[in-house]
């Protein structure tokens, strides 16, 4: 995955203790996310490469090899695209 994603300016977020929540105004769906997410999350705030945010996980948590990484951050992109909580520049 090469696409760059950013996130949808209508999104509300509201950080929690261990993670974040978002609210999509417009289907008023709320979405929880964990850790892992939630740095996903960061780096869509500007126009971000997937490849960039796996090097972000595997930085920030130790404990998670880059194939997980990898796999994590394709998974959690599709999820949010398709909540359009996030779309593909």
């Amino acid at each position: 995955m090469s696409d760059r994603y950013q996130q949808r300016g209508a999104i509300e977020a509201a950080a929690l203790e261990d993670g974040m929540i978002l609210l999509d105004p417009e289907t008023n769906e709320f979405s929880v996310l964990n850790p892992t997410a939630t740095a996903i999350w960061a780096r869509v705030a500007q126009a971000s490469p997937s490849e960039e945010m796996t090097t972000e996980i595997v930085t920030q948590f130790a404990e998670v090899t880059e194939g997980a990484a990898r796999s994590d951050v394709e998974d959690m992109l599709r999820e949010m695209v398709k909540r359009k909580l996030i779309t593909r520049v």
